[in-house]
């Protein structure tokens, strides 16, 4: 009777883990951050929040395969700057992997928290970033640009959810719209993810099982993701952006303190 329960409640659990990486996936795709959503909820599930992480890894394999078709179809990716970009996330990847390896568990939510703070002032900023493209881009902004993602590259190495930081730079210093801001850190998010997982399988801190489920569900999701935000637009995936800084930024803040 107990092994039958303890199986009942491991699928139920499975079950809770598709639906999260279905629905995080659709504003994954989009907006990006969708990290900050599964991560705590996979803690609350009983993952410990290094596994949570690791595990999280697997799932953005597909979901960025997904990304790269839809939005390389419609040509919203620039490839150039993709694999330029490429460079920077493989190694801030493995950089971030192993901090997380040698990070205290309780300083990752107060990280989380107070980098989707920064997000919500980021996206309050500029009321029309990301809706039409910017042709011509001076030198100083791609190389701080360049800089800052790879910054970034190393955060999400360890944490990840920095999608919406990703956008945002991709709109302001190399003038991309959202929908291209989408696209085109499809393919060093691959990368990142791939390095991760790679780092992560081989220290054992991986569920395998939760992470097929997260690759399963984040691919079917990303699917339909891209697929709305290329049906409505610049101005509706700049609308969704906004609102869901806010929201993750409160959501986050409340978690890490309470």
């Amino acid at each position: 009777y107990e092994f039958l329960l303890k199986c009942i409640m491991d699928l139920m659990s499975l079950f809770l883990i598709f639906i999260i990486g279905f629905f995080s996936a659709i504003i994954g795709i989009t907006v990006g951050s969708s990290d900050f959503i599964r991560i705590p909820l996979l803690v609350m599930l009983g993952l410990p929040p290094k596994v949570a992480v690791a595990s999280n890894k697997v799932g953005a394999i597909l979901k960025n395969i997904v990304g790269i078709y839809k939005y390389g179809k419609t040509k919203h990716i620039n490839s150039k700057l993709g694999f330029l970009l490429v460079i920077f996330e493989f190694i801030g990847a493995i950089i971030g992997a192993k901090i997380l390896l040698n990070i205290n568990d309780s300083i990752i939510g107060k990280v989380v928290a107070i980098a989707l703070f920064i997000v919500v002032i980021l996206t309050l900023l500029k009321k029309n970033l990301g809706v039409k493209k910017k042709e011509k881009i001076s030198k100083k902004k791609l190389l701080i640009g360049v800089i800052l993602f790879f910054l970034l590259s190393i955060f999400k190495g360890a944490i990840g959810g920095t999608g919406i930081f990703q956008t945002y730079i991709l709109a302001t210093l190399f003038g991309l719209t959202f929908l291209e801001c989408a696209g085109t850190r499809r393919i060093p998010n691959l990368i990142s993810a791939l390095t991760s997982v790679f780092i992560f399988s081989f220290h054992k801190i991986i569920n395998w099982e939760v992470g097929i489920v997260l690759l399963i569900s984040e691919g079917l999701g990303a699917y339909v993701g891209a697929t709305l935000a290329l049906k409505k637009g610049n101005k509706f995936v700049r609308r969704l952006f906004i609102t869901v800084g806010i929201i993750l930024s409160i959501v986050v803040l409340y978690n890490s303190f309470i």
